[in-house]
């Protein structure tokens, strides 16, 4: 009986222990490294990874104060398309902070790098950078996006455009439109649920100068109903002639 007394008040000091180390471990962590505020970021990336478009995508990046004084955030910058979404103005000397951003991936495509700047009243790193990472993957992938005419052909202008499903729903496509007359659209299935061919036609002689028409169609999918796309007419350049005769 004694040794088994012993056995048990051994382990509930041990298991008394434990949290009490790993508090004091959590204290030595955050102790004041240096005087002044001491702005310190665990991670300055974070990488989503894969993502649909139109998804929101949310972070904090986490601040400790390492100095011995208050850490005042004086603002934030960041770039087009990613948005601040608050963070704490002053934080205290041991303590933890943090600055959150959002970033919409709609009408975003491939990879993304956005980029924010935190400045501080910290001397020794007054502003930090940190970045925010994606791959946007959409429903439905046009390729080329965008379609080129030249006045200057001889021929009848011909664009073949491929519109291609990215998920496992069959796609369907309706609504069909272009505007402009100068333009004939034809849409052709090659894949059932899979792959379209849009192609689009026009007589050159009727593209005399510079400009832009658009054609648009809708989908069965949630994240893109609608997809529209440029048509541009660019006539080349015409070489220079010289019709001076030398004396």
């Amino acid at each position: 009986m004694k040794l088994q007394a012993i056995i048990l008040f051994t382990l509930s000091l041990t298991l008394a222990l434990i949290p009490t180390a790993a508090h004091a471990q959590e204290v030595q962590k955050i102790q004041p490294s240096r005087k002044g505020p001491g702005v310190h970021l665990a991670d300055r990336t974070q990488d989503f990874g894969r993502v649909l478009i139109g998804d929101v995508l949310r972070h904090s990046f986490i601040i400790t104060n390492v100095g011995t004084e208050p850490i005042k955030i004086n603002k934030i910058e960041h770039s087009c398309g990613c948005t601040s979404a608050g963070y704490d103005k002053e934080i205290l000397p041991g303590k933890t902070g943090k600055v959150s951003f959002v970033l919409n991936t709609q009408g975003l495509d491939g990879e993304v790098h956005k980029s924010a700047t935190i400045f501080s009243n910290d001397p020794k790193n007054p502003k930090i950078e940190v970045d925010l990472l994606c791959v946007v993957w959409s429903e439905v992938t046009v390729v080329p996006d965008f379609a080129v005419f030249n006045p200057s052909e001889a021929k009848q202008g011909k664009r073949v455009i491929r519109i291609t499903n990215q998920i496992k729903k069959p796609l369907v496509l309706s609504m069909l439109k272009c505007p402009d007359k100068r333009f004939k659209t034809s849409l052709v299935e090659v894949e059932k649920g899979k792959i379209y061919e849009l192609t689009i036609t026009t007589n050159p002689s009727q593209l005399k100068v510079m400009s832009q028409a658009s054609i648009s169609f809708n989908t069965n999918c949630e994240r893109t109903p609608h997809v529209s796309i440029p048509v541009l007419v660019i006539p080349l350049e015409q070489p220079v002639v010289n019709d001076e005769k030398s004396e």
